[in-house]
């Protein structure tokens, strides 16, 4: 039995329908690699075959294609689930097993089920079914990936990369689908425009996540020309930028993302707010004016030509030689753009030795060292929780230091981060052995004097 055309227009407006949003079911701001596609073997020498019409799909009895039907008519998307897994148990190898599974990839959506939506998705891929069919299925994958991907997961690095490949193949079958006859111009755009948006912000993602900065602001700019209203595309593009140490756009791509995502009432917001004011603030040197950007963002895809988030003055002289090192260092690296990548490859490597005050010791990620917490700073000093420089050494008697210790260390600078403060991270430390002599000494004493008194 051949289906109706009524039920194949149906299909094909389907194919287009924009997905139903799912961001409020995830939470983010925190399988094995799809096989590659193999080069079709060369055809023998001999005649070619004669061309044939492609084989309509067709109903095989009037019961499958009752059981179909019933999936297109249930009432609600729970029932449309539930008869989509009816026909799909009954008739396995039916010719409308990928439309069916359609349906229910559509219904998971509407019935807020992305775990079950993903599944089917990925059902449907396994079925190599029609390139729109296909085409939606990873698309939708490409949508919901920047929610469900958990870095820590072990299977993080495959996950980037079949997601990579999933979103890679749904942009090239789109640009070999041609319109529908009977689905409208502006439709038929506005579901091109979407698809496009999910593959480009998944690809723009995970090279964010794979620490592939230009590549993911490439990716994601082609997202947001797209789509300019997504929060999620903006605040990714902010971090890339952010990575880049670009902060001007950062701050404009990270203040959009906020304006959208508080039109929108993203789950996010709150996430995105906090990037947002801590890269602000250390880059203005106050929340001055950050409203105001966000409202000017809001109105506006990309910054104006010559954008800029005016700097505060550099730390003036102290006369403190330890504390004049470091607002050196972070003067310079506050700049941003070349000049901040400029100075950090000139201080990255490099020998720093001056006096600090611990704020706290515990063990380091490396098998036998220590991580010492410390702060330069004299407003800081004797605050826990408030440092200024991360000192990884493999030195044992680091472990008796105590808050507010005066340690002299040398070492190599490794590493820096901005906010929420600006800290400078040392490899292969140092600390004055005599410094490290008389905490252990102070810890054996205490430890006596508690055995005596119990």
């Amino acid at each position: 039995m051949k289906r109706t055309s009524t039920v194949l227009a149906v299909i094909l407006l389907s194919i287009w329908a924009p997905f139903t949003a799912l961001g409020q079911r995830f939470s983010r701001l925190d399988g094995p690699l799809a096989a590659r596609l193999q080069p079709a073997e060369a055809a023998p020498e001999g005649p070619a075959p004669a061309p044939q019409a492609a084989k309509s799909p067709q109903f095989k009895s009037r019961a499958e294609y009752d059981s179909y039907v019933a999936i297109t008519k249930a009432s609600d998307p729970q029932a449309k689930i539930t008869a989509a897994n009816a026909f799909l148990a009954k008739y396995p190898t039916s010719d409308f097993k990928p439309f069916a599974e359609f349906l229910k990839l559509q219904a998971c959506q509407q019935a807020n089920q992305p775990s079950e939506a993903i599944a089917t998705a990925n059902d449907i891929l396994k079925a190599n079914p029609s390139d729109p069919i296909k085409i939606q299925a990873l698309s939708y994958l490409a949508y919901v990936f920047p929610y469900t991907y958990k870095p820590n997961s072990p299977n993080a690095s495959a996950e980037l990369t079949q997601i990579q490949s999933e979103a890679k193949e749904g942009l090239q079958l789109l640009q070999q689908v041609q319109k529908p006859a009977n689905v409208p111009q502006d439709q038929f755009d506005k579901g091109v425009k979407q698809i496009r948006t999910y593959c480009n912000r998944a690809l723009g993602f995970a090279a964010l996540e794979q620490k592939d900065y230009a590549s993911a602001i490439t990716y994601l700019k082609a997202a947001a020309e797209d789509d300019p209203s997504d929060s999620y595309t903006d605040s990714f593009l902010g971090q890339a930028d952010l990575a880049s140490k670009d902060y001007n756009d950062a701050l404009w791509y990270l203040a959009r993302g906020v304006d959208l995502a508080k039109a929108a009432g993203t789950p996010n917001l709150s996430g995105m707010q906090k990037l947002y004011d801590q890269w602000y603030e250390f880059r203005h040197g106050s929340d001055a004016g950050e409203q105001s950007l966000v409202t000017q963002a809001g109105s506006s895809p990309n910054p104006p030509a010559g954008f800029q988030v005016a700097t505060p003055p550099k730390h003036a002289k102290t006369g403190n030689t330890n504390v004049d090192a470091l607002y050196e260092m972070q003067d310079a690296l506050s700049v941003g753009g070349d000049a901040s990548q400029a100075a950090w490859n000139g201080y990255k490597g490099q020998p720093l030795a001056i006096v600090a005050f611990v704020e706290s010791v515990s063990r380091g990620s490396d098998p036998d060292t220590y991580t010492v917490r410390a702060d330069v700073l004299p407003e800081d000093r004797g605050k826990a929780g408030m440092y200024n420089l991360v000192l990884i050494t493999d030195q044992a008697d680091a472990k008796y230091l105590k808050l507010g210790t005066p340690i002299q260390f040398k070492g190599q600078i490794s590493a820096y981060t901005m906010t929420p403060n600006f800290v400078m991270t040392l490899s292969d430390v140092e600390i004055d052995p005599k410094t490290l002599a008389a905490a252990k000494a102070a810890a054996q004493q205490t430890q006596q004097a508690h055995h005596r008194t119990h």
